[in-house]
Formats: C-alpha cells, sequence, structure tokens
C-alpha cells in the first residue's frame, strides 16, 4: 500500500497486494487489485487474468472465471495452462463437453501434460464414462508413473465399473508412492466395503485418522463401516467426531446417520433429534423425514409418524426403496 500511495501508476504494485489478499482470503480485494493492474498494463496482463480468474472462482464467480481465461488465451493462445484452467471453471458450472474440449486442447497443445489427462479423466468420470477416464489416468501413468494421484483417480474409476478388485490394487500403489495420503487409505477402505470387507476398511480408515485426527471423512466412513457391522455405539462416536470436525451446513447427513445408529439401540429419542437436525440443514432430505417417521412411529407417535412419511414421499416418491443411512 505505501507503495502505492508513492506510484500510483505502478502496476506490480498492484499485482503484488492483489496477490497477497488472495493468500489471506480476502478475495473481493484481489480481485480489485488485478482489475487495476491489468487496467494499467492491458498488453501484459495474461498472468493477471489467471490470477484473477482463479480469485473469482474462489467466490464463485464461474462465468467471470471463464470470462478472463477466455481473455488470457486470447493473449496466449499456444498456452496448455489457460486451457487447462479454463476447462476447470466450465466444469465447474456443468459444462462437461465444453470442459473436456479445453482438456483436449492443452494436451495437444502439451502432450506431457499429465494434469490435462488428470482433469479430463475426472470430467469424464463425472460423467459416468468410466473406462474413457481410464484411458486418461492410464495415459498419466504412463508419462509420471511415480504420481500417486493418477492411481487414486483411476482407482476410483475402477469401482464406477464394479471392479473393486483392480480398484484396490490401485489404491495400494497409490499408498505405496505417498504412504501419509488419507485420501488413498479412505478410497481403498470404501473399495473393501464394496467387497465386503467391511474389518479391512475399518483398518483403512484406522490409518487415515492416525494420520490426520482431523480428517473428517475417515471418521464418517469409519462410522458407516462400523453401522453395517452392528457397532452402534462406536458408530455413534466416530458420526460425533465426523460432526464436531465438519462445518455446516454439509453435515446434515452426518446427522441422518447418527440419528440411524441410535434408532438401532432403541434411542429413538435422540434419533429424532438428529433427524430434526438434519432436516433443519436440509429441508428436502427425504430420507431424513422418512427415518424420523419410523422412530416416531416406534414411540407410538402414529399421526405424526404419518405426516413424515408422506412428506418424504412427497419430496422423493421412491424413499422407501433407499438405503436408511
Amino acid at each position: 500500500s505505501q507503495v502505492i500511495k508513492l506510484k500510483p501508476n505502478d502496476a506490480t504494485a498492484y499485482k503484488m497486494r492483489g496477490d497477497k489478499k488472495r493468500k489471506l482470503g480476502d478475495y473481493t480485494g484481489a480481485i480489485k487489485d488485478y482489475s487495476l493492474t491489468i487496467k494499467l498494463n492491458p498488453d501484459g496482463a495474461y498472468y493477471i487474468y489467471i490470477d484473477r480468474g482463479w480469485a473469482k472462482r474462489d467466490i464463485g464467480d464461474h462465468a467471470g472465471t471463464i470470462e478472463d481465461f477466455t481473455h488470457a488465451i486470447k493473449l496466449k493462445p499456444d498456452d496448455a495452462d489457460a486451457y487447462n484452467a479454463r476447462g476447470w471453471a466450465k466444469s465447474d458450472l456443468g459444462d462437461h463437453a465444453g470442459a473436456i474440449e479445453d482438456f483436449t486442447h492443452a494436451i495437444k497443445l502439451k502432450p506431457d501434460a499429465t494434469y490435462a489427462y488428470n482433469n479430463r479423466g475426472i470430467t469424464k468420470q463425472s460423467m459416468k464414462d468410466y473406462t474413457g477416464a481410464i484411458e486418461d489416468f492410464t495415459h498419466a501413468i504412463k508419462l509420471k508413473p511415480k504420481e500417486s494421484y493418477s492411481y487414486n483417480n483411476r482407482g476410483r474409476a475402477k469401482r464406477g465399473l464394479d471392479d473393486y478388485a483392480g480398484a484396490i490394487e490401485d489404491f495400494t500403489k497409490a499408498i505405496e508412492l505417498k504412504p501419509d495420503d488419507t485420501y488413498s487409505y479412505n478410497n481403498r477402505g470404501l473399495a473393501k466395503v464394496d467387497l465386503g470387507d467391511i474389518t479391512g476398511a475399518i483398518e483403512d480408515y484406522n490409518q487415515a485418522i492416525e494420520i490426520n485426527p482431523e480428517d473428517f471423512v475417515a471418521y464418517l466412513y469409519r462410522a458407516k463401516a462400523n453401522t453395517k457391522l452392528g457397532d452402534f455405539s462406536s458408530a455413534i462416536a466416530d458420526y460425533d467426531k465426523a460432526i464436531e470436525l465438519k462445518p455446516k451446513p454439509a453435515s446434515y447427513g452426518f446427522y441422518n446417520g447418527r440419528g440411524h445408529a441410535k434408532a438401532q439401540i432403541e434411542d429413538f429419542t435422540g434419533a429424532i433429534a438428529d433427524y430434526d437436525k438434519a432436516i433443519e440443514l436440509n429441508p428436502k432430505y427425504a430420507i431424513a423425514y422418512h427415518n424420523r417417521g419410523l422412530a416416531k412411529e416406534a414411540l407410538g407417535q402414529h399421526e405424526a409418524a404419518k405426516a413424515d412419511f408422506e412428506k418424504a414421499k412427497e419430496i422423493d416418491p421412491e424413499v422407501e426403496n433407499k438405503a436408511s443411512q
């Protein structure tokens, strides 16, 4: 700021201040400084458009992000990174076809760009093109066989094709390459659950928690696994921890899961309190209404239960066919 006072037309000073603001989480302030930088030096603004685009993404302005990355591409049409960045932004907006087009262009410009193969694979996976995703992740692995991220991605795509053994093999390789990565242990645990190896899954979640005791995902997955084993007290304790660690409102499913575990030990009053919280956080959560109806019915509150069942079906006519947690 002192430099700007002395040199109010110094584009570099605004750029540096914008970078500092972004690091501090002041994305709106960063965007203002980047905009001033572009105004003062429009010809050298390629990297500023990229930085401003990412700052806009940080505040959820995906359309503005795409606009900035498009400006960057116009300034440097042969830069793979700009196409890769715009692909991410398009994916954020649900324009998966447009994202794949940009990632493909990035690969054309830079054939050894493993990040572009991974990003295109992730986008294909979101479209349930698991075979295409696996092809991209395999390309990335061939380019950089020591990069755990690509094995993790391919393992997730294999799960999408019900190739659970193949998924476990990839997650195990990812762990071998990066032993302190909780993401790999959590993913391998999920694949073990798919194969019915609940005990093995819990061992993986335990390892993830040992590496990072603040990993709420591992507590959540272990809670679900303990529920499958019928160890409801342990499940409730894990849900407690996951709820403590995970900020709201994304934790509505955690309350529903804990409510289900409480219902299994006939703590219907406690279960109802959790379903109430889940519904408060997500009023369109059909399963929570249905589960609350079951708990109320168990307490003899038949009219209240009926109202919950009707509300659940109004939101989702197929709610009864879905898992209680």
